[in-house]
Parts: structure tokens; C-alpha cells; sequence
């Protein structure tokens, strides 16, 4: 029975071999005063390389993230994140209170294995500004949430569009900013070049910067090419000169 005046999210990850990429899957659940379920799915873009493990922090990131994002813990007294993964069920409260603690080791001295993704996963926590609860839901089970949402993990990983989890936690590392989900999602759907996804990705990555966005959202609008500084944090693959740019494709091009 789930519980009223909380919010319930559904999350789950998905990884695909040859090439390996990866997906998740989110589904928002509140229950009204009358036991009514309402019901908000979202879907996203998948990673390049990711594995299953890092799928699933990954949607539960993206998960706390979008919540707050959208207002839908404003009427809540908590939130709660149901996830098949025992990985996540049974080490967020490690991440949160023990880790940070004896520097991101384990107790046999070992770095923590996708930390990165664990301290994104603690600050998105501390941030939803409500109790936040993990519980475990059977895997591929009967419950129709659980089943949508890796419906969905695995379309995810089938438009996997968006840089390898390592490409991101490098923009983190250098105080990267979400932008808007305008950048995040949409600009990310509107292009099939690779080349498009990469550069539109570290776009929404980059610094954050008011005249970032604006710029962005004026290309999209205005149908036009427009160019962006590349950001320190640029992969290495790309021009090692600061002041390189890349002419970032409009939608059909």
C-alpha cells in the first residue's frame, strides 16, 4: 500500500552491450486524498558506455532532480524512491552518511566504485528539501509501475544520445551547472548527428551561464547557427586551444 502525502518515484536503469549504452526510466506516482493515483511518466535520452549500475544512481539523480525541478514535492512530507536495484537500496545510506567520512573509501581502504555518481546522488537528496526513503521493489515482478518504467530504461538505452557518465562528471568536478531542461532533453531530441549530441550535451553541462542559455535558446528559435567558447572541461578528443568553438547545427541540418 503506498503511502499518501508522499511522493512516489519509480526508477530504474538499463544497460546494452555491442556497442554499451545505457537508459533509464522515471515515473512520478502521487496518491490524492481519495486514493487516486496520478501518474507522471518521463522519459530521456540514454548514456554512451554506461553500465547498469550507473544507470540506476543515474535515475534516481535525475529522478530527485526533476521532482524539485517540476514542484512536485512542494505538497509532500516526503519523498520515496522505489528501485529493483539492491546496489542503490542498500548503499544509499552508506553514500549519505559513512563515505564522505573516511574520504570515499570503503572499510577495507578500496576507492568507492562510480563515487562520482554517489556524491551526485547525495546532493540531489540533500537538496529535495523533504525525508527522502529508498525501498526495494522485486525486479520484473508484477508491479505495473516497476514494469514501465524498465520499459522505458530500455528505450532509453536504445537512443542512447548523450556522452559516456564520465564526460559528465567531469563537467561536475569543474562546479557544472544543470541548465534547463530545454537544453538537457530538447536539444538532445531535435538532432541525430552523433557530433550534434556531443556538443549539445557539453553545451548543457557547461558553465550555466545566463548568456549560455540565452544564446542557446535564441538559436533554437531564431533556426540559426550559432558558436560556443569551449568549456574547460571539453573532452580530450576535441581542439585543445581555449578559444576553440564549434558552429553548433540547428535543428534539420
Amino acid at each position: 500500500m503506498l503511502a499518501e502525502n508522499a511522493l512516489h518515484i519509480y526508477t530504474d536503469g538499463s544497460s546494452l552491450p555491442s556497442p554499451r549504452r545505457g537508459g533509464i526510466g522515471i515515473r512520478f506516482l502521487l496518491i490524492d486524498s481519495q486514493g487516486c493515483e496520478e501518474i507522471i511518466d518521463s522519459r530521456h535520452a540514454g548514456y554512451q558506455g554506461a553500465t547498469n549500475n550507473q544507470m540506476e544512481l543515474q535515475a534516481c539523480i535525475e529522478a530527485l532532480e526533476e521532482a524539485r525541478e517540476r514542484g512536485l514535492i512542494t505538497s509532500v512530507s516526503k519523498i520515496v524512491v522505489h528501485a529493483d536495484s539492491r546496489y542503490v537500496v542498500e548503499n544509499w545510506k552508506q553514500a549519505v552518511f559513512v563515505w564522505p567520512t573516511r574520504r570515499w573509501t570503503t572499510k577495507t581502504g578500496t576507492p568507492v566504485l562510480n563515487a562520482d555518481l554517489w556524491k551526485r546522488l547525495v546532493r540531489a537528496i540533500k537538496n529535495a528539501g523533504r525525508r527522502v526513503d529508498f525501498e526495494w521493489v522485486q525486479g520484473h515482478s508484477k508491479d505495473l509501475h516497476n514494469r514501465a518504467v524498465d520499459k522505458m530504461a530500455k528505450g532509453s538505452a536504445k537512443s542512447a544520445l548523450r556522452p559516456a557518465l564520465s564526460v559528465w562528471s567531469a563537467y561536475a568536478r569543474s562546479g557544472a551547472t544543470n541548465l534547463s531542461r530545454l537544453a538537457a532533453c530538447e536539444c538532445w531530441a531535435s538532432a541525430c548527428q552523433s557530433e550534434w549530441s556531443r556538443v549539445s550535451g557539453c553545451i548543457s553541462r557547461s558553465s550555466g551561464s545566463s548568456s549560455t542559455r540565452s544564446s542557446l535558446r535564441g538559436a533554437r528559435s531564431s533556426g540559426r547557427s550559432t558558436s560556443f567558447t569551449r568549456p574547460a572541461c571539453w573532452p580530450m578528443d576535441t581542439p585543445t586551444s581555449s578559444r576553440s568553438t564549434w558552429a553548433l547545427p540547428t535543428r534539420g541540418s
